[in-house]
């Protein structure tokens, strides 16, 4: 069976990545924790990541990139190195979630065998404001991707039903509100691994972008207010 090798690219939240992938694990990886240079670390980091590795762009499967929601400047910068990447090397493009990511990346840390729960990933977007979406333990989609604005009785009728996991750059803010029962709260570990992972899943279904249409999904322009979600 022929190794499939995929490079992955994360600058979406403040803590960004790339890592390089190998039959869905994470053979390598370099992070970046300033936001700010995410733009200047992305190509030094990929090329040493492929050096270390000692392959070229060439030998890849495909690129894979978190296309958002997230970070505004972070998606285009990474969005626009890992098209350049693809073009030049003909290689696919795989566009993942960011808040599917996450969840996934959340999964990892949970005990086997509890499926009765609910994943919601938060991306601070400032202020009472986040990006979530709301998963079951099978990543389904039961809240689809939104902004709105943090409120006492946010998400009710689903930690009525259920456990609610919580996690993200978003977080901490909802956590000093809430006060449920049924809320848990947990740290964001593991997106590399996630990355890797679901870029190779998307590998194999066949689940590739268009190159040429590929735009950062960014949920809501500028000016757009918050929903409010009860």
């Amino acid at each position: 069976m022929t190794d499939i090798q995929i490079l992955c690219v994360d600058t979406s939240s403040e803590n960004g990545f790339v890592s390089l992938g190998l039959n869905g694990l994470c053979s390598q990886v370099i992070f970046s924790n300033k936001q700010t240079e995410h733009a200047a670390f992305l190509q030094p980091a990929m090329a040493a990541l492929l050096a270390n590795a000692g392959i070229s762009f060439s030998d890849l499967n495909a690129i894979a990139v978190s296309n958002g929601p997230g970070s505004y400047t972070g998606l285009r910068v990474s969005l626009a190195s890992a098209k350049a990447i693809a073009y030049a090397a003909n290689k696919p493009l795989i566009l993942l979630s960011s808040l599917q990511l996450m969840a996934h990346a959340m999964r990892t840390q949970l005990p086997a065998g509890d499926t009765n729960l609910f994943l919601a990933p938060m991306i601070d977007a400032r202020r009472q404001e986040v990006y979530t979406a709301v998963y079951d333990y099978f990543l389904k989609t039961i809240v689809e991707p939104m902004s709105f604005i943090l409120h006492d009785h946010a998400f009710h009728e689903l930690l009525s039903a259920r456990p609610v996991y919580f996690s993200g750059s978003g977080a901490q803010k909802w956590r000093e509100m809430n006060g449920h029962i049924h809320a848990r709260f947990m740290e964001m570990r593991g997106m590399e691994n996630a990355c890797c992972a679901m870029a190779h899943q998307y590998f194999i279904e066949g689940k590739l972008a268009n190159l040429a249409y590929a735009e950062p999904f960014y949920l809501k322009p500028f000016f757009e207010k918050g929903k409010h979600f009860g």
